[in-house]
């Protein structure tokens, strides 16, 4: 970090000073003010010897002439040195490091240089440098340096001699006196202590794997140190190399380089490099499947997924369960939001809804809704299960039905008849006559109306009064169908006592005996209910 400030320092210090050394020169040429340089000591001309006083050669000594040397003076006499004159002092100019007489930006250059340690100055000239006299050399040492080289200034310059210098060593600073021809001013440069100069005495190279130990000495004052060379680690070069896969690890074998120890190193299996390659979703039956294919070994990755299975909407009189996502049908039977229970069939692609028939154990009534809970209903599915079958139409079916009845239902007296019947027992005299195997006629006629009902027919009951066959009338009651618009009457209870004489599916004009109605009640089977009103 030091040594870039100083460098930077240099730098601009460099550019300030060549922008005064070129500027300069020629506003000084221009103002005439361009100091002549001091001269000293130069002979006058009227000193020099005149030509006739040369010697001449005639007057040379003859070698004849030369003193024996024992006439040489006795050594005691010679004069003592010290006695002889000392040699003329040589003034040197402030900023005049090499003794040339003149000043010049060169030497500014070298001041600078030094004053940021970029060069040395000779110990026997440095004091030339301190042109401010502080006892330290920097720019401004240059800055005037430079004056004086391109003759800004008018001042007198120092001219220092018999400068006495302290050499610096390794192990103390020096320093540099000096004082001045002209005004005896005197200074002191101080000179910092000189780096050691190591050299090597003994080496022991570090190796791969051990530290090496150099012993030095100082060239100038014998100081030593030892310095660790620290070890070098070795050069590895790889010899063998089995490259690893997707799923199974590589090896490398290297050798060093320098001392031959080897290694082995486990490369990492790479893994597999996967891409989609299949992407099949599931459905509500079906398993769904994802998978991907490394595009290096080819190895398949699959991720199954399950089906998602049906997502179910319950069923309604027209419509059966069904799943919202893939709207799969259902049939048999399902039971709706509302509880009611439905049976459904499919023929081809459409879906019926089971209505107004016996479908296994169960009637569904006209709205398509099982009738549940209903003995009389449970009377007449049992009894058409059991004894009339499900071949034919639903007209054979009640003819058999209508046909047992007066042929194995015995017709007894109950003392229940009334002129008007109310709704609410005729459930109950159908449950009777089957289990009783017979009854009066409102027993037939409700048993039978049941009956025509779980075949499929529109029903009701009357009763009125019927000619006797003593004279008078008598209360009776028998058996009602709708169909097609059309009111048909059957009287299985007649039936059983004349035999020959047709009383089923016969409409009231065409009633084989005389009968007067008094009052019709019809039974109705809606959401699962049955009610007679």
């Amino acid at each position: 970090m030091g040594k870039k400030l100083k460098q930077t320092s240099l730098l601009l210090a460099m550019i300030l000073l060549f922008t005064i050394a070129f500027a300069l020169p020629s506003f000084a040429e221009e103002t005439g003010d361009v100091s002549e340089p001091i001269v000293t000591d130069v002979t006058d001309p009227s000193d020099v010897t005149d030509p006739s006083d040369v010697t001449d050669p005639s007057d040379v000594t003859d070698p004849s002439d030369v003193t024996d040397p024992s006439d040489v003076t006795d050594p005691s006499d010679v004069t003592d040195p010290s006695d002889t004159p000392s040699d003329p002092v040589i003034l040197q100019t402030m900023g005049d490091l090499n003794a040339d007489g003149k000043v010049d930006s060169g030497e500014a250059r070298i001041v600078l240089r030094y004053s940021v340690g970029l060069e040395n100055i000779d110990t026997a000239v440095i004091a030339y440098a301190d042109v401010d006299l502080n006892g330290a050399i920097n720019s401004n040492d240059a800055r005037e340096v430079l004056r004086v080289a391109v003759g800004l200034t008018g001042e007198t310059q120092h001219s220092f001699v018999n400068g006495e210098t302290v050499e610096a060593t390794c192990n103390a600073g020096g320093s540099v006196t000096y004082t001045c021809a002209h005004c005896d001013q005197a200074g002191t440069i101080t000179l910092e202590k000189l780096a050691h100069a190591y050299e090597s005495v003994f080496n022991t190279p570090a190796t791969c794997t051990e530290d090496g130990l150099d012993e030095q000495k100082c060239t100038a004052c014998g100081e030593e140190r030892d310095v660790v060379r620290k070890a070098k680690g070795h050069t590895y070069e790889e010899t063998n190399r089995t490259e690893p896969t997707c799923t199974a690890t590589g090896l490398s074998k290297s050798a060093c380089s320098v001392c031959g120890d080897t290694k082995e190193e486990t490369i990492k299996a790479k893994g597999h490099s996967y891409k989609e390659t299949k992407n099949q979703a599931a459905t509500c039956t079906a398993a769904g499947v994802l998978e991907y294919t490394c595009s290096v070994c080819s190895n398949i990755l699959s991720m199954p997924s399950n089906a998602l299975g049906h997502q179910m909407v319950r069923c309604t009189a027209t419509v059966p369960q069904h799943c919202s996502r893939c709207n799969e049908k259902y049939t048999g039977v399902q039971q709706a939001a509302t509880g009611l229970y439905y049976y459904y069939t499919k023929s081809g692609n459409t879906y019926s809804c089971a209505k107004n028939q016996i479908v296994g154990s169960s009637y569904y009534g006209p709205d398509g809704a099982r009738v549940d809970g209903d003995a009389a209903i449970d009377a007449a599915v049992k009894f058409v299960n059991t004894y009339v079958g499900s071949s034919g139409s639903a007209k054979e079916r009640l003819q058999r039905a209508y046909n047992i009845f007066y042929q194995y239902f015995e017709y007894g007296t109950n003392a229940d008849l009334t002129a008007t019947p109310d709704g609410r027992y005729l459930p109950g005299f159908c449950v009777e006559f089957f289990e009783d195997v017979g009854g009066n006629c409102f027993r037939f006629a409700s048993a039978l109306a049941y009956v025509a009902r779980v075949l499929g027919y529109d029903v009701g009951f009357i009763s009125g009064q019927i000619n006797a066959s003593g004279g008078g009338t008598t209360t009776h009651g028998l058996t009602e169908v709708y169909y097609n618009g059309t009111t048909y009457w059957c009287d299985a209870m007649m039936q059983t006592s004349y035999p020959n004489i047709n009383s089923f599916w016969v409409t009231q004009s065409s009633y084989p005996y005389g009968y007067t109605r008094n009052y019709r009640i019809r039974m109705y089977v809606e959401n699962g209910k049955v009610t007679w009103s």
